[in-house]
């Protein structure tokens, strides 16, 4: 998948542009103000663009499967009603 390693390149970038081999200067205030900046947006957009790609092949696979779709949401309600009647019992 081109997200998930567009999310780790940006991570990896992200990290070692702050934490920089002991034997580098560290460069000036200004410069790592406008990197962490970059950093962070690239990060981010990777962050969304993964997310999109797992939410669109979720819905596809709903779409494709809608009987198996149907069957493990009746299970996910179920496990929600059951999860709220013991709430209510304690309180």
């Amino acid at each position: 998948m081109i997200c998930t390693d567009r999310l780790y390149q940006s991570f990896n970038n992200l990290i070692l542009d702050f934490f920089p081999e002991p034997r580098l200067a560290v460069p000036p205030q200004g410069d790592i103000k406008e990197s962490a900046e970059f950093n962070v947006k690239t990060f981010r957009d990777a962050c969304q663009e993964l997310t999109a790609e797992l939410t669109r092949s979720a819905v596809e696979w709903q779409l494709v499967n809608p009987q198996e779709y149907y069957a493990d949401e009746i299970k996910d309600l179920e496990k929600a009603i059951s999860r709220q009647t013991e709430i209510q019992k304690t309180c």
